[in-house]
């Protein structure tokens, strides 16, 4: 069973002055239960880039895009952590 967790960003930076109106931010070891579990980053309007890795093996866990929900394929389950791109 899937589940979404809701993930607001609050480590996060300007990019380039900021003109873009993309931020960099850090995912701290947000949850994760099982295969195709969600992060929906709540103020983001859209996620450039996400890179998140498993807290535990260090392993990079894959994932799609879509808007501001990032869906984590990677069989692993526990918490991931990581940065992303996104616009607000």
């Amino acid at each position: 069973m899937t589940t979404n967790v809701a993930v607001v960003i609050t480590d996060n930076i300007g990019i380039g002055g900021n003109a873009s109106g993309k931020r960099l931010g850090v995912v701290d070891s947000a949850a994760k239960g099982a295969q195709n579990d969600t992060l929906t980053i709540s103020n983001a309007s859209s996620i450039v880039v996400a890179e998140l890795y498993d807290d535990t093996s260090g392993v990079l866990d894959p994932a799609t895009i879509s808007s501001n929900v990032i869906t984590l394929t990677g069989s692993t389950t526990g918490h991931v952590s990581g940065t992303i791109v996104y616009k607000e």
